[in-house]
């Protein structure tokens, strides 16, 4: 996604740095090359890695998709 279409406080579906599958998030930052995401769902296998990060990840602005 580009850049400039991406919105702090909307959601979106992508793929964090360190998570096996997609999650689904809002964003809260964002900086030059990626954003930060507070998750709030996210699959099973990366449950735990999701609570280790505290719920805040990284993703690149190509791994998002507008929910």
């Amino acid at each position: 996604m580009n850049k400039e279409l991406v919105e702090v406080g909307e959601e979106y579906l992508c793929q964090a740095v360190g998570l096996n599958e997609e999650a689904v998030g809002k964003v809260t930052h964002k900086m030059e090359n990626c954003v930060v995401i507070a998750i709030e769902s996210c699959a099973t296998c990366d449950a735990d890695t999701v609570e280790e990060k505290i719920k805040m990840v990284v993703a690149k602005y190509e791994h998002l998709v507008k929910v």
